[in-house]
């Protein structure tokens, strides 16, 4: 197959297969004493004498055991393997050895030992690990030096590069101060204590990612007080020190902001600050209608379509004020306001996403007031001309359901038939399912991932293969991170590549791969893979931190998990542009007011990167959230994303006869999308984890359905 082909390097003209399965290693045999490794390692040794790869995963192995407990050993087979050329991982045994190791070779240098591009970070901590072991201020630099440019995180590199210019500057080499400096400076300007004005900025973000806003609004200012500063800088400046204030909530200085830089924007008196100076003003107007302040948002908008110049922005004012009326249920008025609309972006024929939203909108409008047939056409119109798949799929899900209004029954449970082949892991899909079914009933079988490793026909020319076998995923993903822009391209056609593609990003936690691989997947694969390999989709990462903490908060496991692939995708390092951290994204705000309400220690937004820690303040969160909206899951779900006040404001106004349309009404875009791909991951994660209690799915949708008038 095409993806073995890819992944595997010739190390030598033959092909030797590991008897892997032949080989089975005691459950904890890493508690052991070195003694009884010795001994199970020496019988496994004689048993396969014949298979020279297989003594070559018994020594690795066996070393790996005994690191601590007998270093002599782990260096003397680490050593040997490191000069079998024809081992796939002999490089990795060098640096293994290297690390720790007494070595020979005095004379290997950082620059001399040519490792693959895959390789070069691990050598480089090695390296830089043995010089702090033995003292050499020089190997320390070298490697600092280029862990201080390729390290994953910023703060790593950080770290790394002022190592590296401290013990330069010990020992007073100029040249050397000046390059690590620079680096240094460049990674983060705001250490520069003599900065140049063309570093502002970038200081004033330095310090704003840091979370010193105090000191990175300092900076914006100063940018927004100089004349040097031309106009994108000082429009950047405008755009942060604007995030800064609405992540501080502080109100007041953000609709002050918003409005000085209206007017700048606006003695610009450019083509270019015009757009901006409209679009900041619409911003104004959606804060204002956030605020609940729906006289004063109208008014601005009103005033802002009275200037000519405003005509660049007109289908969007248009769009905007029908919103806002259609909240005040001034419905003849959003509907006329629409229209409008429409008929400029028609005219214009330039932004076809507004255009389908408008219509969705008005289709959505017509039906709230029971219109059915006038909303049925509209929704046919945009299933016609849409090209967006998701747009489609809501669309044919509401035909659907006002097939059901206009109780033609068979037309609706043919359209939900159609649904549920195209949408196959999707939200509507899902919900088709669910209106067909009136319970969900999968039959769900998960990946046995041991069967399916020992499956594999281990080769001694295969670079993967040989990280698997040593459960080295860090390695594995640095290789697959090379190798990722050919798998996606080839795109695999069967069954058995796209496993193997999954399993591989599995094993190295790269599950954003995953759901971004499902795309290129046609919608036949996608069901082999919901009905045989769901966890592969759907990770159970972290499991004895969510069950525990599951069971602490009484959560339902699987809502835990739902979150966190939403969130994070699984990765303890995520950061997003509204300052949330890690695993269950947490703003840190609500880390430090939930971290004193459950009495445990908070130290600062880094610790939010501790899986344990994140989890623990996330449950946490999401517990007070369940309380507090007494176990609805659409509001809870909505308020961990948007926060409790939109949530409370949206409860009094929105218009709906069930919890679907709810959720489809829910005015911001992104909680509206949260909350119906939280409901898709809940149902997954309940069937995979084998829940049978009779909640599901009604849980979800334990929700007052009593129509709001």
């Amino acid at each position: 197959m095409y993806f073995v082909l890819l992944l595997s390097l010739s190390f030598s003209s033959f092909s030797l297969s590991l008897k892997s399965k032949d080989i089975t290693l005691p459950k904890q045999i890493e508690k052991s004493s070195a003694k009884k490794i010795h001994t199970l390692f020496n019988g496994l040794e004689k048993t396969h004498s014949d298979s020279t790869p297989t003594l070559w995963r018994l020594k690795f192995q066996k070393a790996l055991l005994l690191k601590k407990k007998e270093p002599k050993t782990f260096c003397k087979n680490m050593q040997e393997l490191s000069t079998i050329k024809s081992f796939p991982l002999y490089q990795l045994a060098l640096i293994y050895s290297y690390e720790i190791c007494p070595y020979s070779k005095t004379s290997l240098t950082f620059e001399d030992s040519a490792f693959p591009e895959w390789l070069k970070l691990r050598w480089a901590e090695a390296f830089y690990k043995r010089g702090i072991f033995f003292k050499n201020k020089d190997h320390i630099i070298q490697s600092a030096k280029y862990l201080g440019q390729h390290a994953l995180y910023k703060d790593l590199r950080i770290s790394y590069l002022k190592h590296a210019l401290s013990l330069s500057k010990q020992k007073k080499e100029t040249k050397n101060i000046n390059t690590l400096k620079t680096l240094l400076y460049k990674e983060a300007p705001y250490l520069n204590p003599n900065p140049e004005f063309k570093d502002y900025l970038f200081i004033a973000h330095g310090y704003r990612k840091n979370r010193a806003f105090k000191k990175a609004s300092s900076f914006y200012k100063k940018v927004l007080n100089s004349d040097q500063a031309h106009f994108e800088q000082k429009n950047q400046s405008f755009k942060w020190l604007h995030w800064i204030y609405k992540n501080r909530k502080n109100y007041k200085k953000q609709i002050t902001t918003s409005k000085q830089w209206s007017n700048w924007l606006l003695k610009e008196n450019t083509t270019t600050s015009l757009k901006y100076y409209y679009n900041n003003e619409l911003n104004l107007v959606r804060n204002y209608w956030n605020f609940d302040k729906n006289e004063k948002a109208l008014q601005t908008l009103d005033q802002i379509m009275k200037n000519p110049k405003s005509s660049i922005i007109t289908d969007q004012a248009y769009w905007l004020r029908g919103l806002i009326n259609e909240q005040e249920k001034n419905f003849e008025e959003s509907l006329k306001d629409w229209s409008k609309s429409i008929k400029i972006l028609k005219k214009e024929k330039n932004n076809q996403e507004l255009l389908e939203r408008i219509l969705w909108k008005k289709a959505w409008l017509l039906r709230i007031q029971k219109k059915y047939l006038k909303s049925l056409s509209i929704l046919n119109q945009l299933k016609k001309t849409t090209l967006n798949p998701y747009t489609k799929y809501k669309i044919l899900f509401w035909i659907g359901e006002t097939y059901i209004s206009l109780n033609y029954n068979f037309l609706a449970k043919k359209t939900f038939k159609h649904l549920i082949q195209e949408d196959v892991f999707g939200y509507y899909g899902l919900m088709a399912y669910y209106r067909l079914n009136k319970n969900l009933d999968m039959k769900i079988s998960k990946t046995n991932f041991k069967s399916y490793k020992d499956s594999i026909n281990y080769n001694s020319e295969n670079i993967v293969y040989w990280l698997l076998l040593f459960n080295e995923s860090k390695l594995l993903s640095h290789f697959l991170d090379l190798k990722k822009d050919n798998l996606l391209t080839n795109n695999p056609k069967v069954k058995k590549d796209w496993i193997n593609l999954f399993y591989l990003y599995t094993m190295s936690k790269k599950y954003l791969e995953i759901f971004q691989s499902l795309q290129k997947m046609n919608p036949k694969i996608k069901k082999y893979f919901l009905e045989n390999h769901l966890d592969l989709l759907f990770p159970l990462e972290y499991k004895n931190e969510i069950e525990k903490n599951a069971k602490n908060w009484k959560i339902p496991t699987p809502l835990i998990y739902a979150l966190i692939r939403q969130e994070s995708v699984f990765n303890n390092r995520a950061r997003s542009t509204s300052d949330a951290f890690g695993l269950m994204q947490i703003i840190p705000s609500t880390a430090r007011e939930t971290s004193r309400k459950i009495g445990v220690t908070y130290r600062g937004f880094r610790q939010l990167y501790n899986p344990s820690r994140n989890i623990l303040l996330g449950s946490a969160h999401l517990k007070s959230l369940l309380k507090q909206y007494k176990n609805n899951f659409i509001l809870t779900t909505a308020a961990y994303n948007a926060g409790a006040t939109p949530v409370n404001q949206w409860k009094k106004y929105i218009i709906y006869h069930s919890p679907l349309e709810f959720i489809e009404n829910i005015p911001y875009e992104e909680t509206r999308t949260y909350v119906r791909l939280l409901i898709r991951n809940y149902i997954f994660y309940h069937s995979l984890l084998n829940y049978k209690d009779s909640k599901y799915p009604e849980w979800l949708f334990n929700f007052d359905t009593t129509a709001k008038k």
